[in-house]
């Protein structure tokens, strides 16, 4: 039979601790274990690429979707950046916290830039938020809720800052499940191999 190795997991202390603080802030789980290198490293790149699309978006691709779910592929292409961004716990409890406010007709609590936009020219009426923009020409361009505003306006620079913002989310569930099952090494099985060698290369004494 073939000799097989098998991947033995690191035993780290308290992994479903380390799994949620490492959700709520990228790099903060590996430190709790005591793995400094590796959560320095993900708290610097990921945060490092989630600020900048931040940057790169204006402050404005960063929240969780108030549009209506029918018809449904509005609510999709508006809803699945946050849910992907949510991969990093100091984005989705504001987030979600903002959005319940939006919801209850009351404005920002944290931070401004994780408050939804109108999602219907009835709700930017009430908030007082101009739902035109000016084209290349001069011409007024009218949009039927926020989300497509912030799209028009922004241009390249939205799909952008939200394509960077969801890769930080995305990436950092590896880093949670890291910080919770560790890195599974192959054991090596040195001795079985040597006695292998020994038994192919000894005479058989079984022979007649």
């Amino acid at each position: 039979m073939a000799d097989t190795t098998e991947p033995t997991p690191v035993h780290l202390p308290n992994p479903k601790l380390a799994a949620l603080l490492a959700w709520l802030f990228p790099g903060l789980g590996h430190l709790y274990q005591g793995r400094r290198r590796k959560g320095v490293l993900f708290m610097a790149s990921i945060v490092s690429l989630f600020l900048a699309g931040m940057v790169i978006g204006k402050g404005q691709v960063v929240y969780a979707s108030t549009l209506p779910l029918a018809p449904v592929p509005p609510f999709l292409y508006d809803g699945w950046p946050f849910i992907c961004q949510s991969g990093i716990g100091v984005v989705a409890i504001p987030g979600w916290i903002e959005r319940s406010r939006y919801m209850a007709n009351e404005g920002p609590l944290f931070i401004s830039a994780f408050y939804p936009p109108p999602s219907s020219e009835r709700d930017a009426r009430e908030r007082r938020v101009d739902l035109t923009s000016t084209d290349e020409s001069g011409e007024e361009v009218r949009h039927p809720n926020g989300p497509a505003k912030r799209r028009y306006d922004l241009g390249f620079r939205f799909e952008v800052g939200m394509v960077y913002t969801v890769i930080a989310g995305l990436l950092n569930l590896l880093v949670v499940y890291d910080a919770h099952s560790g890195p599974m090494l192959a054991e090596e099985e040195k001795e079985d191999e040597e006695k292998k060698d020994a038994e192919k290369s000894a005479p058989d004494g079984s022979a007649a």
